[in-house]
């Protein structure tokens, strides 16, 4: 069965089902399900209409890497946005923007961010209905060191990849018109953990770079609009071929690719 990840941001954006592999202790609250590292916002829904209503106001004063998990338990689409008066690194704005469903127990729409200080809130425009909006965060101070190399990356100088990774491609974006195109082969012929960053200072056009075999399928580790910064993906993978595609059309800027094996 194929699992299928789109990673929108530094980190990239995940929606289905979320289990934290660092912790293993669940809360249980309302019937949703989530690490017990998170601290939680739980918004009445039947309130009030809300249009771009701050229902969470956070203030930062070190660069930061916030984690946040949205639920809800019930239908109808609410639109979710992030803003940040610092940057976020990997965006060419300062702003995320998320639509949430019904996600209940471990279901998620979840991100990663790594933010520079200043205020973020979290707004919400939705209907008045019966029911709730979960905010589940944790914020956590990243090293300086480990900041600083992101933050050239995020300012175009890609050749920055965390120690043990070895780069493996590399190009000029402009003038590519590719579809699919494989830009590195790996075979692997035994269980082994691999690491992906893939970085790009497109700023304009289409990209996106997916790590492809055939019972995996990473699509969109990076692209001009959402993220382009994807750092350290790390994954077990099985025997046999991957490939990573590179799909690029009326971009601009560069693109790495590092491995870790």
């Amino acid at each position: 069965m194929k699992k299928k990840l789109y990673v929108f941001l530094v980190a990239c954006l995940i929606l289905g089902l979320w289990l934290s592999i660092l912790d293993q202790r669940i809360k249980k609250q309302d019937g949703f399900m989530f690490p017990s590292r998170f601290t939680s916002v739980l918004v009445d829904l039947n309130q009030h209409p809300r249009m771009d209503e701050v229902v969470l106001s956070r203030e930062l004063t070190v660069p930061t890497t916030v984690e946040l998990m949205f639920q809800s338990d019930t239908a109808n689409l609410k639109h979710v946005k992030v803003v940040s008066e610092g940057q976020i690194l990997g965006k060419k704005s300062n702003e995320v923007n998320f639509i949430v469903g019904q996600f209940m127990g471990t279901a998620s729409v979840s991100a990663t961010m790594i933010m520079t200080p200043g205020k973020y809130n979290i707004c919400l425009t939705s209907d008045q209905v019966k029911g709730l909006l979960i905010i589940n965060y944790q914020e956590t101070a990243i090293e300086t060191a480990e900041f600083e190399r992101l933050y050239r990356i995020h300012n175009g100088e890609l050749n920055n990849p965390p120690e043990g990774y070895v780069q493996v491609f590399a190009t000029e974006l402009a003038g590519l018109e590719y579809k699919d195109e494989v830009i590195y082969t790996i075979t692997i012929d035994r269980p082994k953990l691999l690491g992906l960053s893939v970085y790009t200072s497109a700023q304009q056009g289409d990209v996106s770079v997916d790590f492809i075999g055939e019972n995996t399928e990473y699509i969109g580790l990076v692209s001009a609009d959402y993220s382009r910064i994807c750092d350290q993906l790390e994954v077990v993978l099985p025997r046999g071929k991957y490939q990573l595609k590179l799909s690029s059309s009326n971009a601009d800027g560069q693109l790495y690719v590092f491995i870790k094996q």
